[in-house]
């Protein structure tokens, strides 16, 4: 069985997260081009847009969710907490050596992760971490 592949997309013209339903090779006016990618993304509304790969920042999702069931990007800061519930550290999710990884580790080694915002929206939970 084939895994689907799942993105939510940076906006960075818009400057806002997006849903990402389908990415093409077709330009805005349908016709297919190899060098051209486009998405098609779902706003909160409902209302739908496509815009070039040029104008957003795809994020896949790593296949694993938090502890509320929440799905992880790569791009999503976590909060990560000790067996003993005390704060570890709070890091975004970063694509590295083959891996998703948190503060130098594969998420999958994290068992208390919660997602609490991401890197565009929420830089300020980042602040004095890096």
């Amino acid at each position: 069985m084939m895994k689907k592949l799942e993105y939510k997309a940076w906006d960075k013209v818009d400057e806002k997260m997006v849903k990402v339903t389908a990415v093409n090779f077709r330009d805005l006016e349908g016709n297919i081009k190899t060098d051209v990618l486009t998405i098609r993304t779902q706003e909160e509304n409902g209302r739908f847009y496509e815009t070039i790969i040029e104008d957003v920042i795809l994020l896949p999702f790593i296949g694993l969710k938090d502890k509320k069931k929440k799905k992880i990007f790569e791009g999503d800061i976590l909060l990560i907490k000790t067996w003993l519930g005390f704060i570890k550290t709070i890091a975004p999710v970063e694509f590295d050596r083959g891996a998703f990884r948190v503060a130098g580790e594969p998420v999958s080694n994290w068992d208390d992760v919660e997602v609490i915002g991401n890197i565009y929206e929420n830089s300020e939970l980042l602040e004095g971490k890096q």
